[in-house]
């Protein structure tokens, strides 16, 4: 219980090393100088291994409990992020002669693999192949891992195990191919002058026919195949092209009839139902000929021409009949002249009763070629 007073007064810990602190006793009492050292050491730093830097989204490190150099403490945070990078402090526990550390961790932001626009393209053509590395260097695997050349997709790009990337998908349209539309080709004539085959279909697409003219000198039934110009989405298509033989046309004969009685009319149509006309339109009912028949544009049939005969008017020949005495009897006149022609009288008797000359007109029967 000696009172008294320090030189130096205070401890001081800012200096390295032992300092010697006396105590004097105050001047009352029976007491004698003493003196105490006392030693300021230097503070542990914790040491630690270093975190390298990880892939935002990946599993976080742990912060260890105690340093590689022994000290124990606690960390704050107290967790690290696995999605920003920060810095941690590490607060050594009491009774250690260490210092608060403070280190830096680094998440690196995942990468976007990027990747060339892969065009649409059409339906049943070779597709395009699926890139093994992005554009910024990723290398990975894709799911599916072909592209269908039949169906748009979706396709994954998943990275490879170790590069700080990111999964990205990309679509990919397959274009379907159109189906080029022709008007039918009717049926053509033999030797005809065939159409010429289109060079681009009704719904725009371009392209070529193999064959590449239609050939009329056949008869018979011709596959023609259109094939879309390269570009043109499109599948090629056939057309067939039939080539019928000429139809005759076909008439109910004419029979001969006698000239100067009214001609028969030509038919605007044949048996067989073409139309067309004829070469002379009308038949000349003195002297015989030859119509020819031209058929209409469009049908598949051949000019034909008839015979049609006149037969000459027969002039009907009797033996003459001499003068008459008045009031004697009359011959019968004849109805059948010397040529062999039938028809009637008028008047038909000789009339004797009275003098003079009388005319009398011979008429050929109906259907007698005579005049």
């Amino acid at each position: 219980s000696i009172s008294g007073t320090w030189s130096p007064a205070a401890v001081n810990t800012s200096v390295i090393g032992t300092t010697t602190y006396t105590f004097t006793p105050d001047a009352v009492g029976c007491g004698v100088p003493t003196t105490i050292d006392i030693t300021i050491t230097d503070q542990i730093t914790p040491a630690f291994d270093p975190i390298v830097s990880f892939c935002v989204g990946a599993t976080a490190p742990v912060l260890p409990s105690a340093s590689l150099n022994g000290i124990t403490g606690t960390w704050s945070p107290a967790v690290v992020s696995n999605t920003a990078s920060g810095t941690y402090t590490f607060t050594p526990d009491a009774g250690q002669c260490a210092a608060p550390v403070s280190i830096d961790i680094t998440v690196t932001p995942a990468i976007t693999p990027t990747f060339a626009a892969i065009p649409a393209f059409c339906a049943g053509t070779t597709a395009p192949v699926l890139p093994a590395a992005s554009l910024n260097g990723i290398t990975g695997t894709w799911i599916p891992a072909i592209i269908s050349n039949t169906t748009s997709g979706t396709y994954s790009f998943i990275p490879d195990a170790g590069q700080c990337a990111e999964p990205v998908t990309i679509d990919i349209t397959v274009t379907p191919a159109v189906t080029p539309t022709f008007d039918p080709i009717a049926a053509l004539c033999l030797n005809s002058a065939a159409p010429a085959l289109p060079a681009t279909s009704l719904n725009g697409v371009n392209g070529t026919w193999s064959p590449a003219v239609i050939n009329t000198a056949t008869t018979g039934t011709s596959t023609y195949t259109f094939t879309p110009a390269t570009g043109e989405c499109a599948t090629p298509v056939s057309i067939d092209v039939t080539i019928t033989d000429q139809i005759t046309p076909t008439f109910t004969a004419i029979p001969a009839f006698c000239a100067g009685s009214t001609a028969p009319v030509l038919p605007a149509a044949s048996l067989n139902g073409i139309t067309g006309s004829w070469v002379p339109v009308i038949v000349n009912n003195i002297n015989s000929g030859t119509y020819t028949f031209i058929p209409d544009a469009g049908q598949c049939a051949a000019p034909v021409s008839i015979d049609i005969t006149v037969t000459p008017a027969v002039t009907p020949s009797f033996d003459a009949i001499g003068a008459l005495c008045q009031n004697s009897v009359a011959p019968a006149l004849p109805a059948t002249s010397n040529n062999g022609i039938n028809g009637t009288w008028s008047p038909a008797v000789i009339n004797t009763s009275v003098i003079g000359t009388t005319t009398y007109t011979f008429t050929p029967a109906a259907g007698e070629c005579a005049t």
